[in-house]
């Protein structure tokens, strides 16, 4: 975003009260208690809109776990990502049939166990709940070699890009 367009936003935020101007020329503008209301107001204008959007997320989710348990009978599954979505997607495939065993991951070791646990588990595919790994083609080769590993994150064939 240029410059003079971020300069443009922040003095309609100043004339709107929402932030104050610094008090001298190199401080930081800071935010009033309006802009704290404005702020919230549109954080739950967000969330608003996005809800439909995760609900069909988790519609699409469920129902692809389904039809992948009821056609080659699974039951349990490992999920690789010890991510904040983890847990959503646990709840996903708990409603799709399946028994969640454990949550994997060799970066964030704390509550998960590591890439080598999965050699001894017993479980019938591994849930991808890391969409930032959805496109790692060796971690996925490697998953594939404990059981075999679903990618929720595809879209249209294609894994959701990771967002720089």
């Amino acid at each position: 975003m240029p410059p003079s367009l971020v300069n443009r936003y922040v003095k309609r935020l100043a004339a709107w009260q929402a932030v104050r101007p610094p008090h001298n020329r190199k401080g930081r503008y800071e935010i009033t208690a309006k802009g704290s209301r404005l702020l919230k107001r549109g954080a739950w204008s967000f969330l608003a809109f996005i809800a439909d959007v995760i609900e069909g997320c988790r519609a699409r989710a469920v129902s692809d776990l389904h039809n992948v348990v009821r056609e080659r009978g699974w039951k349990t599954a490992a999920l690789y990502g010890a991510t904040a979505l983890a847990e959503t997607i646990g709840r996903w495939a708990s409603a799709a049939g399946l028994e969640v065993v454990g949550v994997y991951d060799e970066e964030r070791g704390e509550g998960a166990g590591r890439l080598d646990d999965l050699a001894g588990l017993e479980c019938d595919c591994i849930v991808l709940s890391d969409w930032q790994k959805a496109e790692d083609g060796m971690l996925l080769r490697l998953l594939s070699e404990y059981a075999p590993v679903v990618n929720l994150f595809a879209v249209d064939g294609k894994s959701v890009p990771e967002w720089s």
